[in-house]
């Protein structure tokens, strides 16, 4: 005992001579440090050596390592952690620093000397470096190509797919008003995801930052950097985090409404719907739906039984971001077969119904009453099968096929379920203001057992029509009895299992439109597990947050006459733009072709331009003709009303679609 309080004092007290000698040195260092020539010198000596090898790429193969990158992590390695936390301590005074150490981990260096240059922001020292250089350059020359360029993104961090989704998202025009929020709201913080996404947005398309290199914000990079990272991860999760702030920032008053429409006074809930509901009134939700996320859009799903023909309606599922899955094929495509593999009919085998369960059993009780009646069975010993039987047909008549009622009220077991085949189909419903198509190449390989890219070119177009996709666009979907409503007055759905609700490429479309336009293209170079991400997008030189909030501003003030609301025409807009190639921070002017010749597309970044779908012309008398033979049921659609679930952080959209009329039920 005496030998471990004996070792234990001189533990203690070597620590603390450690401290001391720590504490020593870093005053000592602090000291020499604290001239700020000393401090002048020792950044310029390390801005000029990450500097000089900036700009020169050295390509290893497919992996795209860079000798920039390399010389990074040796300049953060062969620093001492001290010395960058005096300067760091002296250049950001008011930043929350931890206590001076003499060791640091790598991670906490690289931060250090990242915000030391700057790079945690747009601008900084790199940035200031960059731009004093690219003034000298152009002194001897009369032509200055730098001002007509977009601004880059620096890359010192293996970021790129971080840089190209950034770049695609500051093309779409509606998405900075989405970000500033509604007028009535409190301005975000300057911490949050979404000022620091409003502000990088406006500087990408300010043209005083043309031919410069902007540094993504620290707020910005939520995801790791040291390892290759997906594109569509990072969108998600960016704009999921975007949605939170601002639904926190308006207090939770708005909810998407699903198919909602201005001034609706619909508050009927669906009587299964497991959730909590919070009724708002017709004024509210018209306001709440001219505050909606502009890249959010509807999908409807619809599933099927083969055997009997019900279905529940349609499901309406929310996305910023349309999959498209290009599978095994290694074949050359279009975006338009892409769409039709998407919108098509899926079979799917095995599957619990519990119509055709309830239908079966009807049957059996049918047939064993008529037989216990048969041979003379009294009826007071068949009560019990016929409260059975009545049982079932309550469940057939109310389309009440909920497991528990098939349990508790039908007494039919699990083993006793009949299975069949059912179909599903989605199709878009609510299409988005700006169009974000995700071109997945990500294929399973059963020889490796692991995830493997699918590096088949996918033609797209530049104008997109996306209205054969649509609900309501497959024909058939239009017509109406002779004693119903007119066509115009009631919207016609397909249900017919093996019938598509989308007419798809190869069928005339009933209607055409709403009508894209492309904005930008991120392409991925390399394998599934390393490679790099090249934005092209257009540019218009035209700051289009601040000619947004010039016309806010204008709208507010009437009596403001200074404001040229010219600059916001769509024709004289969109008249400047060019397209761009985005790598990081080299940028080269390209032709529309070049986009278009593009092969290794993963996600594609569409403007809305036209929102009103058309109605095409009649289809001809034989197609007409094949219309009325075919048997399909009619649905309408009426909108839930808003729905808060339980967690404050998660929220969903349900939509409900019932039926006018009822199918008859065939024994």
């Amino acid at each position: 005992m005496r030998d471990q309080t004996i070792y234990a004092h001189r533990s203690t007290r070597s620590t603390r001579s450690a401290q001391s000698s720590s504490s020593f040195v870093g005053s000592v260092l602090t000291d020499r440090l604290s001239d700020s020539q000393a401090i002048a010198t020792i950044v310029v000596v390390i801005v000029g050596a990450f500097y000089s090898v900036s700009h020169v790429p050295l390509r290893l193969g497919s992996y795209h390592f860079t000798l920039r990158r390399l010389l990074w992590e040796l300049v953060v390695a062969l620093i001492p952690a001290l010395v960058l936390q005096v300067i760091d301590r002296f250049l950001n005074p008011l930043s929350n620093i931890t206590p001076m150490t003499l060791t640091l981990p790598h991670a906490a260096k690289s931060d250090a000397l990242a915000r030391i240059l700057g790079m945690d922001k747009p601008g900084g020292i790199m940035a200031t470096v960059s731009q004093a250089r690219r003034r000298l350059s152009s002194v001897s020359s009369p032509f200055a190509p730098e001002k007509c360029k977009p601004p880059g993104l620096g890359n010192w961090d293996n970021s790129c797919y971080q840089n190209s989704v950034l770049q695609g998202l500051s093309s779409l025009t509606p998405l900075p008003e989405y970000l500033a929020g509604p007028e009535d709201a409190p301005d975000m913080p300057e911490s949050s995801t979404t000022h620091s996404l409003l502000t990088l947005i406006a500087d990408l398309n300010s043209s005083t930052n043309n031919g410069r290199t902007l540094w993504t914000p620290a707020i910005l990079k939520s995801m790791s950097s040291r390892i290759q990272q997906d594109a569509q991860e990072y969108f998600s999760k960016l704009l999921d985090e975007i949605d939170k702030e601002l639904l926190r920032a308006v207090g939770g008053a708005y909810k998407p409404q699903g198919l909602e429409t201005k001034n609706q006074h619909d508050t009927e809930i669906n009587d299964r719907a497991k959730v909590k509901a919070k009724v708002i009134d017709g004024a509210e939700i018209g306001a709440a739906t001219s505050f909606r996320n502009p890249l959010e859009g509807l999908v409807a799903q619809r599933v099927s039984c083969v055997q009997c023909g019900y279905s529940e309606g349609l499901s309406m599922i929310p996305f910023i971001c349309l999959t498209l899955n290009l599978g095994t094929d290694p074949a050359p495509c279009d975006l338009f077969q892409r769409l039709d593999a998407y919108t098509n009919v899926e079979s799917i085998e095995g599957v619990h119904c519990g119509k055709c369960t309830l239908l079966k059993n009807k049957q059996i009780m049918l047939d064993l009453i008529g037989r216990f009646r048969a041979s003379g069975v009294p009826e007071d010993k068949l009560s019990e099968h016929v409260k059975r039987l009545e049982e079932v047909e309550t469940a057939l008549a109310e389309d009440d096929f909920e497991d528990k009622t098939l349990r508790d009220k039908c007494n039919i077991t699990a083993q006793n379920k009949v299975s069949s085949t059912k179909t599903k189909q989605m199709v878009i419903a609510r299409p988005p203001r700006s169009l974000v198509v995700h071109i997945n190449r990500s294929v399973f390989d059963e020889r490796t057992f692991m995830l493997m890219k699918n590096p088949a070119p996918v033609r797209f177009p530049v104008d997109l029509d996306i209205g054969p996709w649509c609900l309501g666009s497959a024909p058939g979907s239009g017509s109406s009895s002779e004693s119903g409503p007119s066509e115009e007055d009631v919207e016609h759905w397909i249900t017919k299992a093996d019938a598509s609700m989308a007419a798809g490429e190869s069928v005339t479309a009933k209607v055409t439109g709403p009508i894209y336009e492309l904005r930008a293209v991120v392409t991925h170079q390399g394998r599934h597990d390393n490679g790099h991400y090249v934005c092209y997008r257009k540019h218009s030189g035209i700051n289009k947050l601040q000619a947004f909030e010039q016309s806010r501003a204008a709208d507010m003030d009437p009596g403001n006459q200074d404001i040229e609301l010219e600059t916001l025409s769509k024709d004289q807009f969109f008249s400047q733009d060019h397209w761009w190639r985005l790598s990081d921070e080299t940028v080269t002017k390209c032709s529309e072709d070049d986009v278009l010749a593009q092969g290794g597309a993963f996600m594609l970044f569409y403007d809305c331009v036209d929102e009103v779908p058309v109605r095409t012309a009649n289809l001809d008398e034989g197609d007409a003709e094949a219309e009325k033979s075919e048997e399909y049921d009619v649905v309408s659609e009426r909108a839930d009303s808003a729905m808060v679930l339980d967690s404050s952080e998660d929220w969903e959209v349900s939509g409900r679609v019932e039926k006018d009329e009822e199918r008859v039920s065939e024994e």
